[in-house]
């Protein structure tokens, strides 16, 4: 077996945009490819020390995946019995002891946008925006709604500034810069104790736009596979 073969389906399970189905069938080819063996011994004569270091973290971010993509995969489960509520009990879509619950959130999103992902940012962006001019609004940001997410308890006015958000405030996605990625690499490395939220708090005051806690996790998923290939790139006798 080809140890580039092994890193090249690594490479496409650690990658951001692989996902869902993909992550799946990737993780499956990547047994076959395997034959019963482990990563470590498949690849056992042709690792070196950096290598070593970065499978371990490779590994690391495959079983941060597989718990990710199942407790997303619960959640909408859960989402989707509540949609169905929702659309046949209007009470559903109230408050309970004055705050609503995470899967009343998540399902009110669902049902407005057809979508989760990016809704909340979308929320925060424009509430930093709005606080500029009127800072008698009520705070959102991402610590906030990290906060309430814990606790299960969302103020009742996120739902009302979620009903007056609309598809042009949703925002695109938008790439990290080499400026950006040097900075982010230079914070994690200076400190490698820090964690995803702080990083967070620090590229936003840098960067001047909202990053979160999830979008850190990708930036330095993307940093170490770009680590790893250019480690290949540089001894290209461990690819035979």
């Amino acid at each position: 077996m080809e140890a580039k073969r092994v890193f090249a389906v690594l490479d496409r399970i650690a990658h951001p945009s692989t996902s869902g189905l993909d992550c799946e069938q990737s993780i499956a080819g990547l047994r076959r490819l395997l034959n019963g063996q482990s990563v470590s011994a498949a690849l056992n004569g042709s690792s070196s020390p950096w290598e070593d270091e970065l499978m371990a973290l490779y590994r690391q971010e495959l079983s941060e995946l597989r718990r990710s993509e199942q407790a997303k995969q619960a959640e909408i489960e859960e989402l989707r019995a509540v949609v169905a509520r929702l659309r046949q009990h209007a009470p559903d879509d109230q408050p309970i002891g004055g705050c609503y619950t995470r899967v009343q959130i998540n399902a009110i999103i669902l049902n407005r946008f057809g979508k989760n992902h990016g809704v909340m940012k979308a929320l925060i962006e424009r509430n930093s925006r709005q606080r500029k001019t009127d800072s008698s609004l009520p705070k959102i940001t991402d610590g906030l709604v990290q906060q309430w997410r814990r606790e299960d308890r969302y103020p009742a006015f996120v739902v009302e500034h979620l009903r007056t958000l609309d598809q042009d405030d949703l925002l695109t996605k938008r790439p990290w810069s080499p400026e950006e990625m040097h900075f982010l690499v230079s914070e994690f490395t200076s400190n490698p104790s820090l964690s995803n939220q702080e990083l967070a708090i620090r590229c936003t005051k840098k960067f001047g736009r909202h990053i979160t806690d999830c979008a850190i996790r990708g930036a330095l998923t993307r940093a170490r596979a770009a680590k790893m290939a250019d480690y290949r790139n540089t001894y290209p006798s461990h690819n035979a």
